[in-house]
Formats: C-alpha cells, sequence, structure tokens
C-alpha cells in the first residue's frame, strides 16, 4: 500500500502467461543485440575513489545525489557507449551543480576529470543524457522501434517468417500406429467394430457374440491351462501303464541324479561368475567417482587460488594509481601559477 492505493496481485491466467513469455522474448532479443556480452564494470566504487581525491567525501549531499545519478543511469545505455572512469566522473561533475549548496572542483589550469583521461565532450553528453532522461513525459513506441531495428537488420526486405518445426516421430512410434491401424481395419472387416471405430457389442455385457460353428475356448488363457493339464495327465497315465516302478535300473538313476548335479554346479558357477563381474563393476565405479571427486576439488582450488591473486593484482594497481593521482595533484597545487602556465 503506497499512498492510499493498494497493489493486487496479478492472477495467474492467460493474460499472465503471455506477459511472461513477451518479457522473456525481449529479454532474448536484448542478449543478441548485445552479442551476449553482459559482463558490465560498475563505476560506483570509482564514485568514492574519486570524491576521496576530490576531498569531497564527507558531503553526504554530493555523494548520495551522485549515487542516485549512476543508478538511474541504469535506464539508459550509457554503460555501453562510455567507460566506468567517464560515467563516475560525470555523475560527480553533475551532482557538484545540482546539489544545494553548489560544490566548487578544481577547473584551473585544466578540468579535473580531465586528469583521469575523460574528455569534457562525453562528461557533458552523459549529464545531457540524464537530464533528458528525467524530463521525459512520452512512453517509446516499442512497434516504431522494432521495424526501425529489422530495418536496419534486414534492409527493404521483410524479415524472413519462422516456421515451426513439427516434430517427428521415431521409427518405434510409426510401426505401432500401423500395428494399430491394421488391427482396427481388421476388426471393422470381422464385424467387431463399426465403421467409426465404436464398439458394437451393447452397453452392459463383456464379451462379444462368438463365430458360428466355433466356440472360443482362449478367453483370459483358461482354454490353454485346462488343455496342458490334460496332456500332463495323458502322459502320466501312459507311463504309469508301460512301465513298473521297480522297472527302472540303478544306472538311469545314478545317471539322472550326476545330470542334475553338473547343471546344479554350472548354474553356480555361472551366478559367482555374475557376482564377481558385478563387484568389479562397482570397484570400478566407486574408482571413477573418487576421482572425478578428486579432479574437481583440484580444480576448485586452482580456480580459488587464481581469483585470490587477480584480485590482489587488482587492489595493488588501484593503490598504485591512488598513489600517483594524489602526487600529481600534490604536485600541482605545490606549484605556482607562473610554473603551472609554463
Amino acid at each position: 500500500m503506497d499512498g492510499g492505493r493498494i497493489y493486487q496481485p496479478m492472477a495467474i491466467d492467460t493474460k499472465y502467461v503471455q506477459t511472461k513469455n513477451q518479457v522473456i522474448k525481449m529479454e532474448r532479443r536484448i542478449l543478441c543485440a548485445l552479442g551476449f556480452v553482459v559482463h558490465v564494470k560498475h563505476p560506483h566504487k570509482l564514485i568514492v575513489t574519486y570524491a576521496n581525491i576530490l576531498k569531497c567525501v564527507n558531503n553526504h549531499a554530493l555523494m548520495q545525489k551522485a549515487w542516485s545519478y549512476m543508478n538511474d543511469g541504469l535506464r539508459t545505455d550509457m554503460f555501453l557507449r562510455y567507460k566506468a572512469e567517464t560515467i563516475a566522473c560525470a555523475c560527480i561533475h553533475l551532482a557538484a551543480r545540482s546539489v544545494e549548496p553548489k560544490v566548487p572542483l578544481p577547473q584551473q589550469p585544466f578540468m579535473w576529470f580531465e586528469l583521469y583521461d575523460v574528455p569534457e565532450r562525453d562528461v557533458e553528453d552523459i549529464c545531457l543524457m540524464l537530464l533528458k532522461m528525467y524530463t521525459r513525459t512520452q512512453t517509446p513506441n516499442w512497434n516504431r522501434l522494432l521495424e526501425i531495428i529489422d530495418k536496419a537488420r534486414f534492409g527493404d526486405e521483410p524479415p524472413p517468417d519462422v516456421k515451426k518445426e513439427e516434430p517427428q516421430k521415431s521409427k518405434a512410434v510409426l510401426a505401432a500406429e500401423e500395428v494399430i491401424r491394421k488391427a482396427k481395419e481388421e476388426a471393422i472387416r470381422n464385424g467387431r467394430l463399426k465403421a467409426d471405430g465404436s464398439d458394437i457389442s451393447t452397453p452392459g455385457t463383456a464379451e462379444l457374440k462368438p463365430k458360428s460353428g466355433r466356440v472360443s475356448t482362449v478367453s483370459n488363457g483358461h482354454g490353454r491351462d485346462r488343455d496342458r493339464d490334460r496332456h500332463r495327465r495323458r502322459r502320466s497315465r501312459s507311463g504309469s501303464r508301460s512301465r513298473s516302478p521297480h522297472s527302472r535300473s540303478p544306472d538311469r538313476k545314478r545317471r539322472k541324479h550326476r545330470k542334475h548335479s553338473g547343471t546344479r554346479d554350472r548354474v553356480d558357477r555361472d551366478r559367482e561368475r555374475r557376482n564377481g563381474r558385478d563387484q568389479d563393476r562397482e570397484k570400478d565405479r566407486d574408482r571413477r567417482d573418487r576421482d572425478r571427486h578428486r579432479s574437481r576439488s583440484r580444480d576448485r582450488d586452482r580456480n580459488r587460488d587464481k581469483d585470490r591473486n587477480s584480485r590482489r593484482s587488482e587492489k595493488e594497481k588501484s593503490r598504485k594509481r591512488e598513489k600517483e593521482v594524489v602526487q600529481t595533484l600534490r604536485k600541482r597545487r605545490s606549484q605556482s601559477p607562473g610554473e603551472r602556465r609554463k
């Protein structure tokens, strides 16, 4: 609630989904326009450094104004056009002129930001860009901007239409569809289904009418089980009639026992061989996991050392540059006006 105005959360419906997709599409276009180069050096810390050199770091109004200009500048494209040092100098320059009371900055024998190789033209352009942003009231015509971008990219020719490719079906899916189509045609030909594919059986019945002259005995597999049991009983009867229980010789029993024992030993050996292969496979997998974890930890330590060294070198460079700037300013202040003109 802001100033008596109540903000209602956005309903998650088709409008929400369309808005989200449009935002994602615009983000992708921006990334393509930038060439996916999103590493930007933010000049926020340079404001504090330059204000400290100018001895204005204790002026809270100036620092807050310059910081606000820096944050508002993210709404423009000045971070893509100018360097971080140029933007920081422009924000301090504009804040010193707009804050009350105004803060005088060194202008003789040259402007203070020329010490950092910042041209005066770029500083004025950035200040005008920020001031125009504050005075802008009309919303940009995004359709017109997109037309200009398309014309710049494709010229007078219309942009090519991107056709959505239909996903190709795999061979297994095509084969399954062909089998289902043939089965459906056969069922329609035999009269089990109608021409539109619906079942001809009336509601409440679970079986189709059997064909004339034949009775189906294969429903749910009971017919096959019944035939198998009948055949097994017939074979047992024939064996009992043809041979008495005492007609089998001990050699045959011994051979049968040897055969079963050999089969059992072979099965046991195969099982042990499979278990050994599984154990070797588990050991190899554990060894690979350990090697992978060790290599990842080495890479992590190496990257950490590299980042630490890079941060240390950057700090040393910044300190060295600050010392050089301070020495240059002290030398210029110690010189007389005549010597400065020379």
